[in-house]
């Protein structure tokens, strides 16, 4: 697994909000996907991303938070129903994982334990998921997804 030090910028988000496991998430990427075609906002969207607010070590399943997010320019309206969140700029440990979006919670635990040997540490706030292809038009097998843990 290869781990890169990136610096992610700051970004306007559009948001949806998912209380529960975290492999529930595509439920609010589905609201998300809605208000974007119903509003138009497909069009100014510069990424899509999913925040992921709590620890799962030590917050119950049905406790978690995340968001299902669309990155919006600053001066575009926010779309309606979409709660508008700031996400700073970052420096990041990073990996890039290709495959189905299910492989995703073993490639946190892998980035989870390179952070624990690294003499790293994480820093407050939430980490988070850029993906890097559509899902729609893309086989699971060659799915891009950036991980982003922010460092202290």
């Amino acid at each position: 697994m290869q781990v890169d030090i990136v610096e992610q910028p700051a970004r306007r988000l559009g948001t949806v909000r998912h209380v529960g496991p975290y492999h529930g998430i595509g439920k609010a990427f589905g609201t998300l996907g809605g208000l974007l075609a119903s509003s138009g906002g497909e069009k100014d969207a510069t990424a899509m991303l999913a925040l992921f607010h709590d620890d799962p070590r030590t917050v119950t399943a049905d406790a978690l938070r995340s968001d299902a997010c669309v990155a919006l320019p600053d001066g575009v309206p926010m779309p309606a129903g979409l709660v508008e969140q700031r996400l700073p700029a970052a420096t990041c440990a990073s990996i890039v994982h290709v495959g189905p979006y299910e492989q995703l919670p073993a490639a946190w635990g892998q980035l989870g334990q390179w952070m624990g040997s690294s003499g790293r540490r994480g820093a407050e706030g939430p980490s988070w998921e850029i993906y890097l292809n559509d899902p729609r038009v893309t086989p699971p097998s060659d799915l891009r997804t950036q991980l982003c843990m922010p460092l202290a």
